[in-house]
């Protein structure tokens, strides 16, 4: 997956923004049902909610670099 997803995320491919928000929600749901910790599901989910706002942020102010 690395190699596949990575350079077309670098390449600002939008449709591969949105799959790693995806998979990233399903490793969140992932590690709530395998480790029923709700610590460690909190830890993951405030990273996500962190990582989306990232993506937010990046789709309204477009890099000139």
């Amino acid at each position: 997956m690395m190699f596949v997803i990575a350079p077309l995320q670098a390449a600002d491919v939008i449709a591969f923004e949105a799959f790693g928000l995806i998979v990233a929600i399903a490793m969140v749901l992932g590690v709530l049902v395998l480790s029923r910790s709700p610590i460690a599901f909190t830890a993951i989910s405030i990273a996500v909610a962190m990582n989306a706002t990232g993506a937010v942020l990046r789709f309204h102010r477009i890099s000139t670099v």
